[in-house]
């Protein structure tokens, strides 16, 4: 418990607070950590679906020295920001332990972080994951690939942010904190991954984001191509 945390979670206009929510109080728990909300200013920002958020701290003010840096799912125009991809390859340069939750892997694609490292997100994102030269992984479990962190939305934050306490503070303090949070989920219909829902609704779900996904994927490879050249 000696060994001092700093964390910090990506919060920018449109992003999933459901991705981050988890990993923030799951860290957030731990004696001698400290946590960021960043973005490029303090105004307030909107998440989706209607979630005023106040950022704490700037790209500018953000430590150099994190130990994690947890991305969830943000809008096509922020994958496509370059301001936040230089921030996301500084800390990534750095070492720090980088989480992708759900659409957040796509900003450390477009980053030119994933390529040769296997990788996870949402059931509809996983695949294009490979055009950024990942490996993708079709499982609704977290994907570690040494210090990059991959996971589906809103509980996979929480499981990520497990393992990464494991990892920085040993098993005993991810197990104490599994229990004061009493995370023991229990999908009341069983449908929450692609494996088990019925067919009907996999496809009715894949339907449902697959114009806005599209884009967003496109954005995303055109940064990842941009910063590659």
């Amino acid at each position: 418990m000696s060994k001092h945390i700093k964390a910090a979670f990506l919060v920018c206009p449109g992003y999933l607070p459901v991705d981050v929510i988890g990993a923030h109080t799951t860290l957030g728990f731990l004696p001698n950590t400290e946590v960021h909300l960043v973005w490029k200013n303090k105004e307030p920002v909107i998440g989706f679906p209607s979630y005023p958020t106040i950022p704490t701290t700037t790209v500018a003010e953000c430590p150099d020295d994190l130990d994690v840096l947890c991305i969830g799912a943000i809008p096509g125009e922020v994958l496509a920001d370059q301001e936040t991809i230089s921030f996301v390859q500084k800390h990534a340069a750095n070492g720090c332990n980088m989480m992708g939750i759900c659409g957040g892997a796509l900003l450390l694609g477009a980053a030119g972080l994933l390529k040769g490292r296997k990788a996870t997100s949402n059931f509809n994102t996983t695949a294009p994951l490979e055009k950024f030269g990942a490996i993708p992984v079709f499982t609704s479990e977290v994907v570690v690939d040494g210090n990059y962190y991959t996971a589906g939305p809103a509980t996979g934050g929480i499981e990520a942010a497990l393992l990464l306490i494991s990892k920085l503070r040993g098993k005993q303090a991810a197990q104490f904190v599994e229990l004061v949070s009493e995370y023991d989920p229990h999908p009341p219909f069983g449908c929450g991954n692609a494996n088990t829902a019925p067919k009907h609704l996999v496809q009715q779900a894949a339907a449902m984001n697959k114009e806005q996904i599209e884009k967003d994927v496109a954005m995303a490879y055109d940064t990842f191509l941009r910063n590659k050249n």
